[in-house]
């Protein structure tokens, strides 16, 4: 955490810090998110944050300066190798700044923290390297039907979004020792934005990699009000057709970008995973002081 701290200051950027809990959770269908109530009450639910992104963006668009944060984040999902429900999130946002920017910032924070220069791949061509085909061009019965082919013979039909993940996690993370994984499938753009490159279209995503695990997720964020709204009820949506609870809509953050997000890119790193890289760890049981609490 040390030294963390140190590179963000010395590069003079702000650490600030935001609330964990919030009306709105985060929009995205594959998270759920911890309900907050006080006892016997009767006013809607609050809810614990997943990530601290919709307060950080709100600072970000009142400010327009470079910020980061060291939080608490919980996410209701069953403890795994490399997941407790409750986690440090370190997210950092730099305004006006673009795709390149955010790569080469992955790039020296691993070579900061002592993990050398991260190789630069294409989720195309990682993609095409495993199963010789061009993921963008993939339409939803072609991906389920690459699934049951190579994974799952019995696999049940499921969204791109959902095939696509599910041959990227199986197929391509466990080649991934410290690599960025660039230009995402558009279904995948969640709040990055999008552009077509080739024939392909592709968004402005990417990944950093240690041992096969994620350890950040950055975005060339997405700043166009009339995309957001758009986004944030498509994730609703998506909720809905995968039999996820629907949240309210976090309407402090649309006004934010309502009221003007700079062009930015931000980036939200799993610190407890990157603690286990640095110490060898197998799981990150093995980096927690305390696992007491279970979902």
């Amino acid at each position: 955490m040390a030294e963390i701290r140190a590179w963000f200051n010395k590069l003079g950027y702000l650490e600030v810090e935001v609330p964990a809990i919030a009306l709105a959770p985060a929009s995205d269908p594959w998270l759920d998110s911890f309900e907050v109530r006080s006892p016997g009450a009767q006013t809607p639910a609050l809810y614990l944050l997943t990530s601290p992104e919709s307060y950080l963006k709100r600072l970000l668009a009142r400010d327009g300066q470079p910020i980061f944060t060291l939080a608490r984040a919980y996410r209701a999902e069953p403890r795994g190798v490399m997941h407790n429900p409750e986690f440090t999130l370190l997210e950092w946002y730099q305004p006006h700044a673009g795709f390149a920017a955010l790569c080469e910032a992955l790039q020296r924070f691993s070579r900061e923290l002592g993990f050398g220069q991260p190789e630069v791949q294409t989720y195309r061509s990682l993609f095409e390297s495993v199963y010789g085909r061009n993921p963008h061009q993939m339409t939803e019965p072609a991906a389920n039907a690459l699934i049951r082919a190579e994974i799952d013979p019995h696999w049940t039909d499921g969204s791109l979004d959902l095939a696509l993940n599910l041959l990227f996690s199986t197929g391509c993370e466990p080649l991934c020792d410290n690599l960025l994984v660039t230009h995402f499938p558009a279904a995948q753009a969640a709040m990055s934005r999008t552009i077509r490159q080739d024939d392909d279209q592709v968004c402005l995503r990417v990944e950093w990699y240690l041992h096969g695990i994620e350890i950040a997720n950055g975005y060339d964020e997405l700043v166009d009000p009339r995309e957001q709204r758009a986004r944030a009820e498509l994730d609703q949506h998506r909720r809905t057709e995968l039999q996820r609870p629907a949240v309210p809509t976090d309407h402090a953050l649309l006004a934010a970008v309502d009221a003007g997000l700079p062009p930015s890119y931000g980036i939200a790193l799993g610190v407890d995973r990157l603690f286990c890289a640095r110490m060898g760890f197998a799981q990150l049981a093995d980096g927690l002081s305390f696992t007491d609490v279970t979902v």
